[in-house]
C-alpha cells in the first residue's frame, strides 16, 4: 500500500489560519453548510502553496498552482459539501489533508478547467487514513505541476493509469468502480434476500455481468 501523505517542499510552506467564513463569501452557501462548518470542523489551515514563485517549477496552463489545505476535524465525521465548498471557492486544484481523532488521510478531486471560464470538480478520491507520525513520502518536484498534481492523484487512489490513459479518463474509470461496486454489493444483498428460485437466478445472472463489467475497469 503506498503512502498518500508527502513531504511537500519547505519553500512552498504557508502555514496561514483560514476563517471557515471565508468561504461563505463565495456563492450562495446554505444555512445547513454552514451549521455543518461549525459542528464538524475545528480549523482550516492553507499549508502550502506549490507555484513557480515558491518551489521552483513549471507551472501548466491547466495546473498554475496547487493548493494544500489541512482541515481539523471536530470528530471523525466530514461531509464532501463542506470540500466542494471550498473547492469552488478557490480557483486552483487543492489536495486536503483531513486530521481527526483517528489519523490524517488524503482527500482530493481531480479539477479541470472547463469551457465556461470555470472549474469542473469530480468525485472526491480518499486515501487510507495513516497515522499523524508516519513518515511522509518525498514528493518528486518534477518538471511541472501537472506532474506533481498527478503524482499525488495516483498516490491517493494507490493504483496506476493505463498505457494511453489521460488522467482525466483514469479518474472517471476509477470514480465508475465505485459506483459499480456499490451497485454490486447492494445486488449482493438482494440475492441473499431473495426466497424465489427463479428470481434468485435472474438476479445471480445480473451479478454476473456487473462483476465482469468491474473486471473489465479495474483491468
Amino acid at each position: 500500500m503506498g503512502i498518500a501523505l508527502f513531504e511537500y517542499p519547505q519553500n512552498g510552506f504557508f502555514g496561514k489560519t483560514i476563517p471557515k467564513t471565508k468561504f461563505y463569501e463565495h456563492g450562495n452557501v446554505s444555512n445547513k453548510l454552514k451549521e455543518l462548518f461549525v459542528k464538524q470542523v475545528e480549523q482550516i489551515t492553507w499549508l502550502y502553496k506549490l507555484a513557480p514563485e515558491t518551489i521552483n517549477v513549471q507551472a501548466t496552463k491547466d495546473i498554475p498552482e496547487i493548493q494544500v489545505f489541512e482541515i481539523a476535524l471536530k470528530d471523525d465525521d466530514l461531509s464532501e459539501d463542506i470540500l466542494l465548498c471550498i473547492d469552488k471557492a478557490v480557483k486552483f486544484p487543492i489536495v486536503f489533508e483531513i486530521k481527526s481523532k483517528t489519523g490524517v488521510k488524503t482527500v482530493c478531486a481531480l479539477k479541470t478547467k472547463s469551457n465556461t471560464d470555470g472549474w469542473k470538480i469530480s468525485r472526491y478520491m480518499h486515501s487510507n487514513i495513516c497515522s499523524n507520525e508516519i513518515e511522509r513520502a518525498k514528493l518528486d518536484i518534477g518538471l511541472n505541476l501537472n506532474l506533481i498534481y498527478k503524482q499525488i492523484i495516483l498516490a491517493v487512489c494507490d493504483a496506476q493509469m493505463r498505457q494511453d490513459e489521460t488522467l482525466e479518463e483514469f479518474v472517471e474509470r476509477r470514480s465508475a468502480i465505485k459506483t459499480k461496486s456499490i451497485l454490486i454489493d447492494g445486488l449482493k444483498n438482494k440475492v441473499m434476500a431473495e426466497k424465489q428460485f427463479n428470481k434468485k437466478v435472474e438476479l445471480n445472472s445480473k451479478l454476473r455481468i456487473m462483476v465482469e463489467e468491474l473486471n473489465h475497469l479495474i483491468g
